[in-house]
């Protein structure tokens, strides 16, 4: 679920800078507007990380379980997968702008779709894990 609602923020991110270049305005001027629309989030998630936070019963007996080994490999695995996602969609614009001569408005919207498919994939996912065996789930995506 959370997947998809990042993936529509990178969905929205370039249709606004697209539409800020149809009316004239600066790409950077459009990005830094976007990306203070994250500034609520980013307060909000400081005050939550600077309150107390709930001790686990592995922590109160402080005993390490094999679980915080999966949590480290699936950290690392979602590390590398969604940097490489990031990556794609961020070069997808300077490519198209560079190798296939597009404007860069047109660039912002090859993104845009990019982004939406990704989107779109992620919806469909969350509607259709619950019903899936996880095992089975994982062996697909892999």
């Amino acid at each position: 679920g959370f997947h998809f609602l990042f993936s529509i923020g990178a969905f929205l991110a370039p249709l606004f800078v697209s539409w800020s270049l149809d009316h004239g305005y600066d790409a950077t001027e459009a990005w830094l507007v976007a990306s203070g629309s994250f500034f609520p989030g980013c307060l909000g998630l400081l005050c939550l990380v600077c309150q107390e936070q709930p001790r686990s019963r592995s922590e109160e007996q402080g005993t390490h379980s094999s679980l915080s080994k999966i949590v480290l490999l699936t950290g690392a695995f979602l590390f590398a997968y969604v940097g490489l996602e990031v990556a794609f969609g961020g070069y997808v614009d300077a490519f198209a702008v560079k190798r296939l001569m597009v404007s860069e408005v047109d660039a912002a919207h090859l993104t845009a779709i990019y982004w939406g498919a990704l989107s779109f994939s992620r919806l469909v996912a969350t509607l259709l894990t619950p019903h899936v065996e996880h095992v089975r789930y994982i062996q697909l995506h892999l």
